[in-house]
């Protein structure tokens, strides 16, 4: 038997954010729900308005899972286009799997920079635009002509998500990887977010691609102790003492399962991926000392 469709009686800002989040990310959390001020009972509202609906992804192992939400292609899409002024969608035939990564990715962000988030297939209208004109008002001109023949060559490789960090008041970016990933798409990835002036080195949470590019570790599925313990690839390990995402204490355990090939450095002050920006004179100095240790 079919449930009644209850059409939501009110619409607040906090609905239209949180729609247009989901809209973009193709996926979302009850915990990003929840930094936008949605309810258990407001997400309840949106089932019963047949916005949304639950879609449970299993862990890796088969053993647990988690729920996640995703537009309705009726209702759900359409309240986004009349509300939210919103026309592109992450397609629900982008992998469920891929999706839920973004959505966890994006629950660790502030409601300041989930709001701020922009999708991969907004980009190129929203962000590049903006880009261009900038490297055009400070005379750029290589910059310029380098990225606008990207954009007409269609050869830029999209990041899932940017958003403004609350940090560095610059876009960073969030993008899944996984194991097909190969080398040239690394790199295309890369270089197209540096070319969009988003800082692989600063903003980007591409551990995962550096591993698998320069160290052929693959992070996913297995801890960063064992995935590092037999290396024979140098590592600079930099870790901020203030960080309350990844705790500090494992940076320390990782360090401890191969002191002879991982340098490990603490930053005081640091919260989580701004070493860089807390003590950037240091950071310079740390990673030419060991590239001119090894050679590379």
């Amino acid at each position: 038997m079919a449930h009644k469709t209850i059409p939501l009686k009110h619409i607040y800002p906090k609905d239209r954010l949180a729609m247009g989040v989901l809209a973009k990310s193709g996926a979302c959390s009850r915990e990003t729900f929840h930094k936008l001020n949605i309810s258990d009972n407001r997400i309840k509202s949106y089932k019963q308005a047949n916005l949304i609906r639950e879609v449970y992804v299993p862990d890796k192992h088969g053993t647990s899972g988690k729920t996640y939400y995703e537009l309705t292609p009726t209702k759900g899409q359409s309240f986004c286009r009349s509300e939210c002024n919103i026309e592109r969608f992450i397609s629900n035939g982008h992998a469920i799997e891929h999706n839920a990564a973004v959505a966890d990715a994006v629950s660790n962000l502030s409601k300041s920079e989930i709001a701020s988030c922009i999708s991969e297939r907004d980009i190129r209208e929203e962000f590049l635009s903006e880009r261009l004109q900038e490297l055009y008002n400070q005379q750029e001109k290589d910059e310029y002509e380098e990225l606008l023949e990207s954009i007409q060559n269609h050869s830029l490789s999209m990041p899932d998500i940017i958003y403004k960090s609350d940090v560095s008041g610059t876009f960073e970016a969030i993008e899944i990887v996984t194991d097909s990933y190969g080398k040239a798409e690394i790199i295309n990835k890369l270089e197209s977010c540096e070319k969009m002036g988003i800082p692989a080195k600063l903003g980007m949470p591409f551990v995962c691609l550096g591993a698998r590019l320069f160290g052929n570790l693959k992070l996913s599925g297995e801890g960063a102790e064992k995935a590092v313990k037999n290396t024979k690839v140098p590592i600079l390990l930099v870790h901020g003492e203030d960080d309350d995402f990844v705790p500090f204490e494992m940076g320390k355990r990782i360090y401890e399962a191969n002191p002879e090939m991982i340098t490990f450095e603490a930053f005081p002050n640091a919260a989580h991926g701004i070493s860089f920006i807390v003590d950037t004179e240091r950071y310079e100095k740390l990673y030419y000392s060991l590239q001119e240790k090894y050679g590379t």
